[in-house]
């Protein structure tokens, strides 16, 4: 399987994730060298986090090209939790 041309997995939008998730996942994060493209943090991978640049809302597929590693820190600042979502 080519992670680089990955469309847009629709069941995001139920809370689904796809079955091929955690293989990409770990392709991403070995791709950048499990390093936050942010903060350039070496952590491990239960650290980090595989971010969608362009948000699947936004039309952003599951393809490799757009994603990138952020440690767990760096993932909140793009994907803050206000008080009205957490309740």
């Amino acid at each position: 399987m080519s992670f680089e041309k990955l469309g847009h997995w629709y069941g995001w939008a139920q809370g689904i994730e796809p079955i091929y998730w955690e293989a990409l996942r770990l392709y991403v994060l070995r791709r950048d060298r499990f390093t936050c493209q942010k903060c350039y943090r070496k952590l491990l991978p239960s650290e980090l986090r595989c971010h969608h640049v362009i948000r699947k809302e936004d039309g952003g597929t599951d393809s490799a090209r757009n994603l990138i590693t952020l440690c767990a820190e760096c993932h909140l600042d793009e994907h803050p939790i206000y008080a009205e979502e957490a309740a």
